[in-house]
């Protein structure tokens, strides 16, 4: 298994040293999903707050912790949090074979949130591409953020291995230990299609990552690391 990590409270994301994504398939089609016409309506009470409390206590368990991707022919023993991923992995496939994708409608503003949190962290290849495709159903019915896909987009680029991201919205700590953004595609005109999603300049957002990383990986003043605790290129950022 490869070692990543996760951006704390965002859905950006760093992967550890040696933690290149490996896989198979095609390129997602980087066709943007526009929303549909009509007036913005104030948001409704979720309709299912039983589903939205789980997918933000979920989420919120599992923000800023390792995750691992599956690479085949790994022996490596599961940690707890690849187990969490992995029953998160089972709880999200549920929601969406009965709900389809968990959008503002069903689970409110900040369950859609968590949802698409969770949908960075799945242990499935495949299942990761039809939430991706959901997704842009979603964001198509006004029901999630052109922004939220666009992550799960350069997550899939990045997880198969073979294509560059498009919005740079995905991370990996360097050889010199410094936080840097996976290969991506057409630089100069990269923040152009930042923009198209919604999301600040890449400087903005780099910036702000590797403040969170560094801040994150310094040990607290006058603490001293408990026995087998990472050491700070493995803490998330």
């Amino acid at each position: 298994m490869s070692t990543s990590i996760a951006a704390c409270d965002r859905a950006d994301e760093v992967t550890a040293p040696g933690g290149m994504a490996r896989g198979t398939g095609g390129q997602p089609a980087r066709e943007l999903p526009e929303r549909e016409g009509g007036p913005v309506l104030q948001e409704p009470r979720p309709s299912r707050s039983d589903i939205a409390r789980e997918l933000i206590d979920r989420a919120g368990r599992s923000a800023g912790q390792p995750w691992r991707i599956p690479v085949p022919g790994d022996t490596s023993p599961l940690s707890a949090q690849d187990h969490v991923d992995q029953a998160n992995t089972a709880y999200v496939r549920r929601v969406v074979d009965e709900h389809g994708w968990p959008g503002k409608g069903l689970v409110g503003e900040d369950g859609a949130q968590a949802a698409a949190r969770l949908a960075l962290r799945v242990t499935d290849h495949e299942l990761q591409g039809q939430l991706l495709s959901l997704l842009g159903q979603a964001v198509r019915l006004g029901e999630a953020s052109l922004g939220q896909w666009a992550h799960l987009y350069d997550r899939c680029c990045v997880r198969d291995g073979k294509h560059p991201q498009q919005y740079g919205t995905q991370y990996r700590v360097g050889p010199g230990g410094d936080i840097e953004a996976y290969r991506v595609q057409d630089p100069p005109t990269l923040d152009e299609r930042r923009a198209e999603v919604g999301l600040p300049p890449y400087a903005v957002s780099a910036q702000s990552v590797r403040r969170r990383y560094h801040e994150r990986a310094a040990p607290t003043l006058g603490s001293r690391p408990a026995a087998g605790a990472p050491g700070p290129k493995e803490q998330p950022s």
